[in-house]
């Protein structure tokens, strides 16, 4: 119900263009071919704005993908450099980039949860490698949904995995 209200409001002009086609191409008799003609016409423009509609929601979902990658991939940036960073050079910056980037943009994790991970790696105080090993989960998530989105990922099936 809810795809059918989206079409419905995102192809409104189409539809009433449609509409008023049939209503002319109805009523159409020999004796008024002006009338069938404005009904063709009609007709046409609206095939030609239901073709321009859909090409524009085509372009806007793969801008949209485009975004998500693209925030997906800087995430995983982020948190491999607050990996790879010695905990003698805190960077409070990096640290809230990168808790931004996996709350709000990347993986919406749970802020409280990022935040004592991402505090314990910055600080060194990741002595059990709990939240190592949690950032690199993340990490491997992030690479995962990536994969999802690749425009060759969507081309190809993936091969299953068997035992």
């Amino acid at each position: 119900m809810h795809t059918l209200i989206s079409l419905l409001r995102a192809y409104w002009t189409a539809a009433l263009l449609a509409a008023a086609a049939v209503v002319l191409l109805s009523i159409w008799s020999p004796s008024k071919a002006a009338l069938a003609g404005a009904g063709f016409a009609l007709a046409g423009a609206a095939i030609t704005r239901w073709i321009d509609l859909a090409k524009n929601r085509q372009a806007t979902s793969a801008q949209e993908t485009q975004a998500q990658r693209r925030d997906l991939d800087e995430t995983r940036r982020l948190a491999e450099a607050l990996l790879f960073k010695r905990p003698s050079e805190r960077d409070p910056v990096l640290l809230a980039t990168v808790l931004n980037a996996l709350v709000y943009h990347g993986l919406r994790v749970d802020y409280l949860t990022a935040s004592r991970h991402l505090t314990r790696i910055d600080t060194g105080q990741d002595h059990d490698m709990l939240s190592t090993h949690w950032l690199q989960a993340q990490i491997e998530l992030i690479t995962h949904r990536l994969s999802e989105l690749s425009p060759r990922a969507q081309r190809e099936p993936q091969p299953s995995r068997q035992p």
